[in-house]
């Protein structure tokens, strides 16, 4: 049976502005999202700097917004009747607070039906390929975790961001997203 897992930051939450926010607050720069061209920000973060070290105050994950057609393609996964979930990927240097914060994140924007809460249905992994199987589909802005998905034989969407323009044959708009997510009712 066909899954879809949605991954969280980048494509329903926007984590990169935020992170953005607090590095040019910092550093009296004006970075914009259109200037991260890679997902681990070369160019930008200085040697020793990591992205974690920007997720501050105590609510950042929690106060994240969500993109324009972050609903939608919530509303188009349920709408297919196929079983979804949330994919998150987190490394070892994020604690319980990033978990649980995501959890709090998805419940407040996404709970629609009081029987179908959404941090009910967060999946955490560090490496997503081993959550999903032939037959499923992805929806990230990773471009690795795509390729690994592709290997195990899943469907992979890659929404187009700024930070993942690199070897990967379709970057996909939100617009296309949903209207393949349409297909499947």
């Amino acid at each position: 049976m066909t899954r879809i897992y949605i991954d969280v930051d980048g494509i329903l939450a926007q984590f990169v502005p935020a992170l953005l926010k607090n590095y040019n607050q910092k550093h009296g720069t004006s970075l914009t999202p259109n200037d991260v061209t890679d997902w681990a920000f070369k160019g930008i973060f200085k040697h020793g700097q990591h992205w974690w070290d920007y997720t501050y105050p105590e609510n950042f994950w929690t106060e994240l917004e969500t993109y324009s057609w972050a609903h939608a393609l919530v509303a188009a996964a349920k709408a297919t009747g196929k079983p979804y979930a949330f994919l998150t990927a987190l490394q070892d240097v994020e604690d319980r607070r990033s978990v649980m914060s995501r959890k709090a994140w998805l419940d407040k924007h996404f709970t629609v039906d009081p029987t179908d809460i959404p941090s009910k249905r967060l999946i955490v992994a560090q490496r997503k390929e081993l959550v999903v199987t032939e037959g499923d589909i992805l929806i990230d802005d990773y471009i690795k975790n795509l390729w690994a998905a592709q290997k195990v034989g899943a469907t992979v969407f890659l929404l187009a961001q700024p930070w993942n323009q690199g070897d990967f044959p379709e970057r996909m708009t939100p617009e296309q997203i949903l209207t393949a997510l349409q297909v499947l009712k």
